[in-house]
């Protein structure tokens, strides 16, 4: 991994989209193809949208994202820091360790890392590497409509009975896991004589790293694509912007010498134009929910709309 936090610091753009774009793409011309803003679509709590800048013919490559700036699990298994107690969580095994330790590893990414949850009033200036992309993603209150944020007993009156209950049930008893065991993870590594002479209040602190944690799956499952070449997921900036639609106008592929990611268009696109990307071509509609946080052409209509007249998409006979 490249750690060029200097090269994050001399980014002197306008907005923080813009700073985003000059960090994360290979082709670093004056002007990109892509710009970010609010999305043409508003079925999926959808927030921003990639849009092309300029026309893009058929098969043209729109964007270059270099493997410096995935995010993904070995990330975490490099970290100067925390690389070996993350290996060791990851060797822990069980179901789901691996997203559980990148999980972990972006809460200690996020808001200057869970060293000032241990450390408040520490002035170490220290700027993440991942800062540009982290500062791009949705606020807690956008990412709180996605099914890991609801009460036990929103889950009950809305899931008991539809085709998703087992598995919501399952995902939530895993991230449980992966939160207590990276609370454990980061007091081992933080807690020493200087925090403890602090009177931490652990209830707060463990609280703090349970909603980070909590963020990080709601990031991951909403946002990363599969690497069948590390068996894991990965993040990947920009691109993960892109709105999800059957009619897709991008396509992209893992240039396997390289790691490098590489987005062409399907077809012409005209300036000004949305991109969009298919999440899946195999995931049933109810599943969207679970993973992505939405409900993919369902007119407008919430998740909770739907379940609350136990619609067919979640409580047919059928799935």
């Amino acid at each position: 991994m490249i750690n060029d936090k200097d090269s994050i610091a001399s980014i002197d753009t306008t907005t923080k989209e813009e700073r985003l774009l000059s960090w994360a793409l290979l082709l670093s011309d004056d002007e990109h193809n892509v710009s970010i803003g609010p999305s043409t679509i508003s079925s999926n709590n959808s927030g921003n949208g990639l849009f092309a800048t300029k026309s893009i013919s058929k098969d043209e490559i729109i964007m270059i994202i270099p493997y410096e700036r995935i995010l993904d699990i070995e990330n975490a298994w490099e970290a100067s820091d925390l690389g070996d107690a993350f290996c060791y969580l990851c060797d822990m095994g069980g179901s789901g360790a691996k997203l559980a330790t990148l999980a972990g590893y972006i809460a200690k990414e996020t808001r200057g890392g869970i060293s000032n949850i241990f450390h408040p009033n520490n002035n170490d200036d220290e700027v993440s590497y991942w800062k540009p992309y982290l500062d791009c993603l949705p606020s807690k209150s956008a990412k709180e409509n996605h099914i890991l944020w609801w009460s036990n007993d929103k889950v009950e009156r809305l899931l008991r009975g539809s085709n998703i209950y087992d598995e919501v049930m399952e995902l939530r008893s895993q991230v449980t896991i992966a939160i207590e065991n990276n609370q454990i993870l980061f007091w081992n590594y933080y807690n020493n004589e200087e925090t403890k002479e602090k009177d931490l209040n652990k209830t707060l602190v463990d609280k703090t790293i349970e909603e980070l944690v909590r963020s990080a799956y709601c990031m991951i499952l909403s946002r990363s694509f599969e690497d069948d070449e590390v068996d894991c997921m990965k993040l990947v900036p920009i691109l993960d912007m892109a709105q999800h639609s059957r009619d897709t106008n991008i396509r992209h592929e893992t240039i396997p010498s390289t790691g490098n990611v590489v987005v062409t268009a399907k077809r012409h696109i005209s300036k000004g134009e949305e991109l969009f990307n298919c999440y899946s071509t195999t995931m049933k509609p109810h599943n969207f929910l679970t993973v992505f946080g939405f409900v993919p052409n369902n007119n407008n209509e919430s998740a909770e709309e739907l379940l609350e007249r136990k619609d067919p998409i979640f409580f047919s006979e059928d799935d």
